[in-house]
């Protein structure tokens, strides 16, 4: 599948739907399974479900394809997966619990 169009897509959704601190994390040199993590943050759960619904919308208008959708807004945490690219919607608190970002990190390595 042809990322390009389909991250566009999902910026425009996730700009339309006002989501914050939005990040992009390139994980095609780090897995086979997939191209690219988008994180975002959504202030309530009802944006949240908003940001869900139009990511989907934007995904399909580009012709791109859904595998699966998990979570609630209740919950803190949707991800919507998209094959090559996973879009993870946070709360402010799951966000900060969860620390994703942090996994994708450069590792320091120990000088001996």
């Amino acid at each position: 599948m042809k990322t390009d169009p389909i991250m566009k897509a999902i910026k425009t959704a996730l700009e339309e739907k006002k989501a914050e601190d939005i990040i992009t994390i390139d994980v095609r040199d780090k897995t086979p399974l997939m191209d690219f993590h988008v994180i975002c943050t959504a202030g309530n759960s009802r944006k949240m479900d908003a940001i869900k619904e139009e990511v989907e919308h934007q995904i399909i208008l580009a012709g791109g394809k859904l595998h699966h959708i998990e979570g609630k807004p209740e919950s803190g945490w949707i991800l919507v997966d998209a094959f090559d690219i996973i879009v993870h919607i946070f709360s402010p608190e799951e966000r900060d619990r969860i620390k994703l970002e942090d996994i994708f990190k450069p590792k320091r390595s120990k000088t001996i």
